[in-house]
């Protein structure tokens, strides 16, 4: 009977931890210093995506040209996570999307899970969220707390 408990725990613990070691840690994820050089070295079946901009316009015109417009990269390492990098002539990692599918800690160390959360308890993890602004000529609305962590949600 001892034996049987202790197999249960010990097969609790392992799944546990490996749940945990499986939730994407944004914090570790070092913008500007990562690169597409390094995705592809960690990553050889990363993939090109068509990435969709919140500052997109009706005519084409893109509201940030900071960034290598419409085009974005995945991960099977970083499940619902979108890289994009600066302008075409740098080769570094300037900003990432968050879609649907990711799940783990966000930058400051609160757990979401996207697939399943709601607007409110998403808003409920933040003290300072309490102000929606327009996303230039887009169907997006915005939400931001101290300009650190930004929030965009797309109207239907």
């Amino acid at each position: 009977m001892k034996k049987g408990l202790l197999i249960l725990a010990l097969l609790f613990s392992l799944k546990s931890i490996s749940q945990q070691k499986n939730d994407i840690k944004l914090s570790e994820i070092k913008l500007c210093e990562l690169t597409l050089d390094n995705l592809k070295q960690n990553d050889v079946e990363l993939k090109q995506i068509n990435l969709e901009e919140m500052d997109l316009c009706s005519d084409g015109f893109v509201q940030d040209g900071r960034f290598e417009n419409r085009i974005g990269y995945t991960s099977k390492l970083y499940p619902g996570v979108i890289f994009q990098k600066y302008r075409k002539d740098l080769n570094s990692i300037g900003k990432i999307h968050l879609t649907k599918d990711f799940k783990g800690y966000l930058p400051d160390g609160k757990y979401v899970d996207l697939k399943n959360i709601k607007a409110g308890e998403l808003i409920a993890k933040y003290d300072s969220l309490d102000i929606w602004t327009s996303r230039g000529c887009t169907d997006y609305l915005g939400i931001n707390r101290n300009k650190e962590i930004y929030l965009y949600v797309k109207l239907n």
